[in-house]
């Protein structure tokens, strides 16, 4: 695996009627932040569903990243999630996809 420059974030919020960034997120965000961890959120709350493939690829560096996806159950949220994960490990098989939120753990 190479080096992985920096953590990417994703809160794909698919079609619920979620107003709101999850606060584990933010908290984990700025956690990362006071360590000196390269981190960047990819949140999909504002952009359209029709947009969100398009607004996802043109976030999504060619070098290998961690990404974190937050589940939240129910609404096909975990179909959503599943969508985005695979399509970056075709983009980068050396990407690596980590799933958090109240349920995964």
């Amino acid at each position: 695996m190479g080096k992985i420059n920096k953590v990417i974030l994703l809160n794909i919020s698919g079609n619920l009627n979620q107003v709101q960034l999850p606060i584990g997120l933010g908290i984990l965000i700025n956690s990362l932040k006071l360590n000196s961890i390269p981190v960047e959120l990819v949140d999909f709350l504002p952009v359209p569903i029709s947009q969100r493939e398009e607004y996802f690829l043109s976030k999504i560096p060619s070098e290998p990243c961690i990404y974190g996806f937050t589940i939240i159950g129910g609404n096909n949220n975990l179909k959503e999630v599943e969508k985005y994960a695979k399509k970056l490990k075709e983009l980068n098989p050396e990407n690596l996809i980590v799933y958090g939120g109240p349920l995964p753990s």
